[in-house]
């Protein structure tokens, strides 16, 4: 186990942490970025709404070229696993004590960016960033005037399904065989919007050749009719998708 010293140490290596670290870095702080791997982040197949940055840039060489920027600066770059951090001095100036599953580490200031984990459904999916995305605000714009889907029985799904009407009129909000659970006034506002319930759950997500997602298919199940200003599914039916968010 190795103990180090830092004014600064940074957890997370996304670009929250990367630039985190490379502000204090640049102010003459002794820093150090503390990173598991992985993240959402890791997982972009192209790189969207960064300023600078082109499209045909993945996330794992976004996320290298940054790691690199701050190790330039005199930044130390640690993968390792931060497992819990300490106030260990409560006077005027506080030192805090972390311990990672391979270093121990020192700092007058911790930066948290650790960022959080995505609930994935239950399968079958397609790939993520290949028909599965979970950042409306970064995807969004992929499938202007293609079909959409939006997982969930929930206010939170309803709310995503209409707003995904501004990029497309081909929505649906597939419940997956849960009771819907979003309110009544939200029940109501799906009445008066175009978005097509499925209530019936996925048994197969068919892809094309380069993995993207094609279309998924549902189970057998009698038809209820429409329903206001949407439609009911029913009859086992495979509908296509460009992609969607859970």
């Amino acid at each position: 186990m190795t103990d180090s010293e830092y004014d600064v140490v940074v957890v997370g290596g996304g670009p929250a942490g990367l630039t985190a670290a490379l502000y204090a870095t640049r102010l003459g702080l002794d820093t150090a970025l503390v990173d598991r791997g992985g993240g959402r982040a890791a997982m972009m197949q192209d790189t969207h709404n960064v300023i600078g940055v082109t499209e045909a840039v993945s996330g794992g060489e976004f996320l290298q070229t940054a790691t690199e920027q701050v190790e330039s600066y005199g930044a130390d770059v640690h993968r390792d696993f931060v497992a819990g951090v300490e106030r260990v001095d409560d006077g005027d100036d506080p030192q805090f004590h972390l311990d990672g599953q391979d270093g121990e580490y020192s700092a007058r200031r911790v930066v948290l960016a650790t960022g959080f984990s995505d609930v994935h459904p239950d399968p079958p999916l397609p790939p993520t960033g290949r028909g599965l995305h979970y950042c409306l605000h970064c995807d969004a714009y992929m499938f202007v005037d293609e079909p959409v889907y939006v997982m969930g029985a929930g206010d939170s799904a309803a709310y995503v399904a209409m707003i995904m009407l501004n990029f497309t009129d081909d929505v649906d909000l597939l419940t997956r065989g849960d009771d819907p659970e979003w309110s009544d006034n939200t029940d109501e506002m799906l009445r008066n919007h175009p978005v097509d319930i499925v209530h019936e759950d996925i048994t197969a997500a068919n892809r094309d050749d380069g993995g993207w997602l094609e279309s998924f298919e549902f189970e057998d199940s009698e038809g209820q009719g429409p329903s206001g200003g949407r439609t009911e599914s029913g009859g086992g039916t495979e509908r296509e998708y460009k992609g969607g968010f859970p």
